[in-house]
């Protein structure tokens, strides 16, 4: 027994020895390789690494078989050895002949292809195709598909080529229910929706794309929410979160933004912190115009920032680095110190622009102020970048800086992705001068990628018709210049509503307006108009006043004008602070049958108490307007109060009015007041309901005869008697529309005045 053990050993140990030595020590005599069609036999033992007379192992073919998988050109491999002969069997994959999809209505085929790494032309991979389909999903995901489903399908084709077919499932758009805030004590849920771009789904937003989950525009969100309320005081705010959460039907998104508002400050001690040598200190003061006690504002400060760039670079500084170093906060207030120092002199190197398949190259390199050869200036980037989003041409933007081999330039790479910037709109309202309303329009904000602004419409009601058409040029000449040029067909006829005296004429006119646009100052614009039109006025005789009779016929203005704006409120989308002032001028004679000259200013005021909670609103307005040359100033062209100018009365319902006829003439001057404080009425912040009280007062006066006419002053009232009224509003921001109700009490009037007590506006855009 011992014996038989000891030769099974021997036996063993000798057939392992020789396994062994043929793993181990044989040599390569030949090398066979079958079952490649394709692929040249030269690349495949290239990859192999086994060469004639070579010593083959086992580790050096697992090494060649990794090697061959790696290059993703077959589909599988076999090597055996065998007397010397090195086997190498291979089956390719197959030839792909087209690559196609089925099912997509929502995304087109040739921005899918653009995502897959599975092209025609090439082997089939299974893995790409996979990672295909996640690349459609995210796609997909994007536009705010969650639920899609895709197949993909490999069908076979004579002479070993496939067929890819995605087969795609779309499913509904995955839209946002709700958006929340949590954290806001000083702004109420509704106002912080109009500063997102992201928006709630409704029914009347199927041709917008901004109603679907996309985190990049949420990231988006948080910096607009942050630019925000860093304008109107909060220097701390920070959103802490934005939770995107999935129902689990995938039907919608609910969005959560988590802030922190921070305490509100004003301007402390504002000082500059000046690192150059030969640089007046005093000279650049100049150019800061925030004072201190004034509401923090870092949008102003960036401005500041800007400025003395621009400034330092026009004297000989132009690679600097100039920000507000913002500390000591304590007590509400907060001091600021501008840093200018000097930087190395980077300039830029190529500037390329991939993905605006219709937006013009020019349209977005304006918006960064820079081109090659210039000197680098990360604010320049910054600003341009922030610039280009607000132009919302763009679903995504992306810049990257990259370093060249030269140490002194970088080029910088930005990639957009495109959105629609078409809308067509439709708007309903109503309001107590003019009842129900109706229009419809269309919008082109990058008219053929050349960044013009395109808008037409119409619009109808009870007792107008009109019909419109426009086109901007926000960079005439290449220069901060606006450009606009408007062409317009109006037919109105005034009447009654809610016990309103019937205005007795019907007015048509046609006409043009441009207007050229610029910024004096950051905070101070001017608008210069030409405008020429031909209105024809018609009444009947039977039932008209003599006056209104001789007003009647056809006329032609041709009127230049101007107005001046300086703005200061807080905040351009919700103002809770500052002041806003506007003048206007307008000389009608350039031409035309129709001459007068007409001043009007307007004022309003802003003061919020209590977290913002209590807004205190005071307005004010007034103009004049002459007949020049012995002409005069026609019915059309007055002015009138009512209804929102002057609640408590009928539009046109103050001022002169004829004694016979009870119709409103209109007057040549006027003024209105109005103090309003807004205030929430106590219910679930969710129904975005406040309160306002007010008081208007105001008066219309002023009626010069033409010397020619048959029409006596004694025919007509005409006083400067002041009017006022007191009442109550509701403000009622709805899902579909802002509602604003008022009920006004006339306390001074007089005995022929049109009264109104109720008054109601809202309009929406679907």
């Amino acid at each position: 027994m011992i014996k038989t053990s000891i030769k099974i050993v021997i036996l063993t140990t000798t057939i392992l020895y020789g396994a062994s030595s043929f793993a181990a020590g044989d040599h390569i005599n030949h090398i066979t390789i079958t079952g490649n069609k394709r692929i040249e036999q030269s690349t495949i033992q290239n990859y192999l690494g086994f060469k004639i007379g070579d010593e083959y192992s086992l580790v050096k073919q697992n090494e060649a078989i990794r090697n061959l998988y790696s290059t993703e050109l077959f589909e599988d491999i076999n090597i055996k050895f065998t007397n010397g002969t090195l086997m190498v069997i291979v089956t390719e994959p197959p030839f792909v002949s087209k690559v196609d999809f089925k099912g997509n209505s929502k995304i087109k085929n040739n921005v899918l292809s653009r995502e897959l790494l599975t092209q025609a032309g090439e082997s089939l991979s299974k893995a790409s195709i996979q990672i295909d389909v996640e690349r459609i999903k995210e796609l997909y995901k994007r536009s705010g598909r969650f639920s899609v489903i895709i197949e993909p399908k490999i069908i076979p084709q004579e002479n070993g080529r496939v067929k890819v077919l995605f087969d795609i499932a779309e499913g509904p758009k995955t839209g946002i229910r709700h958006i929340y805030f949590v954290g806001n004590e000083n702004y109420r849920d509704g106002e912080l929706r109009t500063i997102v771009l992201t928006k709630e789904s409704r029914w009347f937003r199927f041709l917008e794309t901004n109603d679907t989950y996309d985190p990049d525009r949420i990231e988006y969100d948080k910096e607009l929410l942050r630019e925000f309320y860093q304008s109107v005081g909060f220097a701390d705010f920070r959103v802490i979160s934005a939770i995107a959460e999935l129902s689990k039907t995938k039907e919608h998104f609910t969005i959560t933004y988590s802030i922190e508002e921070g305490e509100k400050y004003n301007f402390g001690e504002i000082s500059i912190d000046n690192k150059l040598a030969n640089v007046d200190t005093n000279e650049l003061s100049k150019l800061i115009n925030v004072k201190t006690g004034q509401i923090f504002n870092m949008k102003a400060l960036d401005k500041i920032a800007e400025k003395i760039t621009a400034h330092l670079a026009s004297r000989g500084y132009p690679q600097i680095t100039v920000y507000p170093d913002i500390s000591n906060k304590e007590l509400g207030i907060t001091h600021v110190k501008f840093i200018i120092d000097k930087a190395d002199r980077i300039f830029i190197g190529q500037i390329n622009i991939e993905g605006n398949l219709k937006t013009q190259d020019k349209v977005i390199r304006r918006e960064f102020r820079i081109a090659e050869g210039d000197l680098f200036n990360r604010s320049y980037l910054e600003k341009g970048e922030q610039n280009l989003r607000n132009l919302d041409y763009f679903e995504k933007i992306h810049t990257q800086i990259t370093p060249t081999r030269k140490k002194d330039k970088y080029d910088l790479n930005l990639q957009v992705e495109e959105k629609s910037t078409a809308s067509i709109g439709f708007d309903v309202g109503y309001n107590t001068a003019g009842g129900a309303f109706g229009r419809l329009s269309f919008i082109e904000r990058n008219l053929v990628g050349t960044g013009k602004y395109l808008t037409a419409g119409i619009q109808g009601g009870k007792r107008s018709t009109s019909y419109y058409g426009g086109l901007t040029e926000p960079h005439f000449l290449d220069r901060d210049l606006s450009l606009s040029g408007n062409v317009f067909k109006n037919r109105s006829g005034r009447s009654g509503g809610f016990g309103q005296v019937e205005q007795n004429y019907t007015l048509k006119s046609v006409g043009l307006k441009t207007s050229l646009g610029y910024d004096i100052t950051e905070d101070l614009t001017h608008d210069i108009d030409y405008l020429i039109k031909q209105d024809k006025l018609n009444a009947p005789e039977a039932s008209s006043s003599r006056f209104l009779i001789e007003q009647m016929g056809k006329f032609t203005t041709s009127a230049i004008g101007q107005t001046l704006t300086y703005d200061q409120t807080d905040s351009r989308i919700i103002p809770k602070n500052g002041y806003i002032i506007s003048g206007s001028q307008e000389y009608a004679g350039v031409g035309g049958n129709n001459k007068y000259l007409k001043h009007e200013l307007d004022g309003k005021y802003f003061k919020s108490f209590n977290n913002n909670k209590l807004t205190l609103k005071l307005a004010g307005s007034t103009g004049d307007i002459r007949g020049v040359g012995g002409k005069t100033v026609r019915i059309s062209d007055r002015f009138n109060l009512g209804d929102y100018t002057l609640r408590g009365f009928a539009f046109g319902g103050v001022g002169p009015r004829d004694k016979k006829t009870k119709e409103g003439l209109g007057g040549q001057q006027y003024y209105s007041l109005t103090a309003e404080l807004n205030f929430p009425l106590g219910l679930p912040e969710e129904f975005n309901v406040t309160g306002a009280v007010f008081s208007d007062i105001g008066s219309v006066w002023g009626v010069k005869l033409n010397p020619r006419s048959q029409y006596r002053r004694d025919e007509f009232y005409n006083d400067r008697s002041m009017r006022a009224s007191a009442g109550f509003g509701i403000i009622w921001i709805t899902r579909i529309a802002p509602i604003r109700i008022d009920w006004a009490i006339p306390v001074r009037k007089k005995l022929y005045d049109d009264k109104q007590h109720f008054h109601i506006k809202f309009s929406t855009h679907f």
